[in-house]
Formats: structure tokens, sequence, C-alpha cells
């Protein structure tokens, strides 16, 4: 008999546990803290980041500036949405966080036992000798570092800002499967540790060589970083409303929109 079974049976169900959990999580954050996490993401270390953003976390939004492509996506959870922002298009589109997740439940749904091995790992992270830790399904590898933040919240907030953007990143363009990524974003926020760097393979491309993404923290928020958060309400008000079919049909989301660093 495979003993790996019941193990892997409980990661799954504790990752598709969190995934609708929505109204208690989205409604209320559980942390008490702002900071900053700025992330470089590599296709090639020897050469410029290919995506820099800076993740802005306040006790009940957090706004992820994405400079590289003009884009901004907000995590609104008194108002229960996600708006999503494209400064060259001059267009934005506004996601509930509850129609999203019923959604990603419905593609969950539609996942065979053969998917989900596929997409998901059996087994929790294991460690190496390095110090850093792999997760691996049969077609995606995750090797990554993590720490433990000086000032509690740090971790959960994290956790949550990722999950709810490989959330958008399944339903919408561009379609990637979030099962594991989730389950680091868990094993992570259950640790009460930040990632530091990850490393991504697609194991079914010929290339060897990773996405690498690298995470520096700040503590606290600039009087700059404020003064973005404050221009983010008149600057909205200049954007075009749109569907999210519009939206991500806009040239400048299409054509970038198979990058992901997440």
């Amino acid at each position: 008999m495979n003993r790996t079974i019941p193990i892997a049976m409980l990661w799954i169900q504790t990752v598709a546990l969190l995934a609708v959990q929505v109204a208690g999580q989205s409604a209320a954050p559980s942390w008490d803290v702002e900071f900053r996490i700025d992330t470089d993401v590599y296709a090639d270390e020897s050469k410029p980041p290919i995506i820099s953003t800076k993740v802005m976390f306040l006790k009940d939004r957090i706004l992820e500036w994405d400079d590289s492509h003009e884009r901004l996506m907000v995590i609104d959870y008194p108002n229960q949405q996600i708006v999503l922002a494209d400064f060259k298009s001059r267009r934005t589109c506004t996601l509930g966080m509850v129609e999203m997740e019923s959604k990603l439940d419905a593609l969950r749904a539609e996942l065979t036992e053969d998917q989900i091995k596929q997409w998901s790992s059996m087994v929790p992270p294991s460690s190496e000798a390095d110090g850093s830790e792999i997760l691996q399904s049969e077609r995606i590898k995750y090797q990554f570092r993590a720490v433990t933040p000086r000032i509690s919240g740090m971790s959960t907030a994290y956790a949550d800002f990722a999950d709810w953007a490989v959330r958008v990143s399944a339903v919408y363009p561009p379609f990637k499967p979030p099962l594991l990524r989730m389950q680091l974003n868990q094993h992570c926020k259950e640790l009460g540790r930040l990632p530091t760097e990850i490393r991504l393979w697609d194991l079914r491309a010929q290339s060897a060589q990773p996405l690498v993404a690298r995470m520096l923290v700040q503590e606290g928020l600039t009087d700059k970083d404020k003064m973005r958060v404050r221009d983010w309400s008149t600057l909205s008000s200049t954007l075009k409303p749109v569907s999210a079919d519009e939206y991500f049909k806009s040239p400048s989301v299409a054509s970038s929109k198979s990058i992901s660093g997440k």
C-alpha cells in the first residue's frame, strides 16, 4: 500500500479548504501592520529583471504597483473587490472577490485526479542542505527560501496577497493553475515565514532555466509610499471602467500576460 496517500489527500484538502474561505478572510484581514515588499523577477539572472513590483500592505488594502508594465492591482477588503488598472490603455476593471472565487471553484471542480497530481504536490515541501525548500508537482517545481519576519502579521498578509494574485491569474489570462503556488503560500503562512527568493521551473519546457523572483522587505511605509496610495484615489477617476473581458483584451495587457512572476 502506498503510505503517502493519506498525506497527499490531507495536503490537497487543506489548500482546497483555504481557497473557499473567502468571506471571513477577505472581509477582515487578520494583520495590523503596514509594510512594503519589492520584487524583481528574472528570466535570465545575468540580465535586468523582466518585472519589478512594489507591493504596499495597508491594514485594509493591498496595492501592487507593476511599474514595468504601468499597471496596478488593488485588493480592497472592505468593498470585497479587486481593482485592476492599466495606465497605458487608461482602463480599469473591478472583480468581485466572491464571484471570482466561485469561478475558481468551478474550474477546480472540473479537474480530474490526474490533473490535480500534475498541478499540485502530493507531499509537503522538502528541505535542502542549502536551507532552501522544494515543492514540486509533475509539471512545475518551486525552490524557495523564506525567513521569519521581525514583525508579526507580515507572513499572513503576504500569503493572502499571493493567494489573490494567483487566483486572478488562474481565472483570467494567463490562466495559470494556482494549486502548487497556493500550497507554497499556505506552507509559509503556517510557519510564519516570508519568502525571500522563489525559483520556478516549467518541467515541460526544454530550457532548464527558471524564473527567479527576489523579494526585499521594507518595514513600514515611506512618505512617498503613502503619497502614492493617496494619489490612486485621484488617478482612478481618470481611467475608463471596462469589463474584465475588455480589460484583458487591451493590447498593453495582452502583450505581456504570458509573463508572470506569481
